[in-house]
């Protein structure tokens, strides 16, 4: 590991990180009419979505976003698929010469407009096999490096 990288994470460790929860909203979807409470992270004095959670459901889900959060620094937390880190699955992938479904399409970037600081979801799926992904990164040299793993390599 590199001094910079290690410094990085160093750096991230030391951040204090806790989360929030703002004004709620109705929520409507077909024959559904829900509260969503957004929560955000607070992480050096900006506020950056995470997720709505919805009124009476049970949150552990949204509990676990916060302790993958809270275990990085604040870098990203994955909603769903096998691997716990973005890195890991693009390494995983290049073992087994896999392939994205929509390459051009596995980055969308938040501008944050009425949800705090940007954001990146990395997320889509394999081809031919029936894997899915969606990780939310904060981090934008992490999207920087992951794009770069991405284009080196993947079709």
């Amino acid at each position: 590991m590199s001094i910079q990288i290690a410094e990085k994470r160093k750096k991230a460790e030391d951040q204090v990180i806790t989360f929030i929860e703002k004004q709620p909203h109705i929520g409507v979807t077909p024959g559904e009419r829900r509260v969503l409470i957004p929560v955000f992270m607070v992480k050096d004095g900006k506020n950056y979505f995470v997720v709505n959670r919805v009124e009476g459901e049970e949150d552990w889900k949204i509990e676990e976003y916060k302790k993958m959060l809270l275990s990085n620094g604040g870098r990203f937390f994955k909603f769903y698929g096998e691997h716990n880190d973005p890195f890991e699955m693009i390494r995983y992938m290049k073992m087994g010469n896999h392939h994205f479904e929509k390459p051009t399409r596995v980055f969308e970037r938040s501008n944050g407009q009425g949800y705090g600081e940007a954001f990146t979801d990395f997320s889509g799926a394999w081809v031919k096999f029936a894997y899915t992904f969606h990780y939310r990164i904060y981090d934008e040299e992490m999207v920087r490096q992951l794009k770069a793993e991405v284009k080196g390599g993947m079709k």
